[in-house]
């Protein structure tokens, strides 16, 4: 009987506050993670300035297995940050996922292609430029979701709704 009790008052409470919500996601990990990798490809140009062409291979596969996780760690994160930024009514801004995907993407073209371009340094220069603006958009997008959550993403149980 209390269980059932219990199972009522939630339900109406549920129903009270609107049913469902989206719980925040951890806003501060997120940006938190783009900025590492941020570093991280900063980091692989300047070794790959000190490798040189014979150390290119070895800078590369350090590089992946320092910047792979920290992708698929904010790809593992993006679809919460998409699907509350789409509660908050913000639709056109989730794109966290999306941007998760292009940084894989250049990730993987920029590991295939360095050691085998005519000019390894100008590769990894594009390369890094192009995943720092991404990192940057990824920051960006979660600092504006916290504000909109009044600063509350990853650190209480408030949800993400209008």
């Amino acid at each position: 009987m209390t269980a059932r009790f219990l199972m009522a008052t939630l339900a109406c409470t549920a129903a009270a506050c609107g049913g469902a919500h989206t719980p925040a996601p951890d806003t501060a990990a997120f940006s938190a993670t783009a900025s590492d990798l941020s570093i991280a490809a900063e980091a692989h140009l300047a070794r790959m300035q000190q490798a040189g062409a014979g150390g290119c291979a070895t800078e590369t596969a350090r590089y992946a297995g320092e910047a792979r996780p920290l992708v698929d760690r904010m790809s593992g994160m993006s679809q919460d940050m998409d699907a509350c930024m789409t509660a908050m009514g913000h639709t056109s801004s989730a794109d966290m996922k999306t941007t998760c995907e292009q940084m894989r993407q250049e990730l993987e073209a920029h590991l295939a292609a360095v050691c085998a371009s005519a000019d390894p340094m100008a590769e990894t220069e594009r390369h890094v430029a192009a995943m720092q603006q991404m990192a940057a958009h990824e920051m960006d997008r979660a600092t504006t979701m916290h504000g909109m959550m009044g600063g509350s993403g990853g650190m209480t149980s408030s949800g993400c709704s209008m």
